[in-house]
């Protein structure tokens, strides 16, 4: 009787290692999450960190840091899983990435400033953020402001970079809107 409790307890131990170790090897390992500053504080380049993704704000940031540090795994782990085929086609190796991180079309970025969150519904949100980057011509830097939808899966909140939009005012009729102070 012992000996079959023991194996027992030998195979379920050996069970939930393997189950451990197959879960922390797919996980793209990402870094060490730090504290943000406040949404609708404007977020230099050089100061944004990767804040996980717990709130659609620190998503948002999280996104941001990957995007502009040329940082692949964590850019893949900022949006949803239908999103990431899409991502990987665009981008098949870290160092394309990293590449377009410093020559491609957000080389210019300056920083971000999150401004407000539209809730959809408990599991969806829309953020209205404000893009800095330099002009073509280095004269005057210029200010874009943009929404991108959440979505939240399973605790980590994603954001879906291909169904962002242009900001226009409609965007503030209706909802449960939060202003952040900038």
């Amino acid at each position: 009787m012992k000996s079959r409790l023991t194996l027992a307890i030998i195979v379920i131990a050996i069970l939930i290692s393997t189950g451990l170790a197959i879960f922390f090897w797919q996980r793209p390992h990402l870094p060490p999450t730090q504290t943000p500053p406040p949404p609708g504080i404007f977020m230099p380049k050089n100061q944004l960190v990767f804040a996980g993704y717990k709130t659609p704000e620190a998503a948002l940031e999280s996104t941001f840091w990957a995007l502009l540090t040329g940082d692949l795994n964590t850019f893949l782990a900022s949006v949803p899983p239908k999103n990431q085929a899409e991502m990987k086609k665009e981008y098949p190796s870290p160092e394309s990435f990293k590449d377009d991180a410093r020559t491609g079309e957000n080389a210019g970025v300056k920083g971000i400033a999150i401004l407000a969150r539209k809730s959809l519904s408990a599991d969806k949100v829309e953020l209205k953020f404000e893009l800095i980057e330099t002009s073509g011509s280095g004269a005057t830097d210029q200010t874009t402001l943009s929404i991108v939808p959440a979505v939240k899966i399973g605790a980590e909140w994603k954001l879906n970079l291909k169904a962002g939009y242009d900001y226009t005012p409609n965007w503030d009729n209706g909802g449960e809107i939060v202003t952040f102070t900038n």
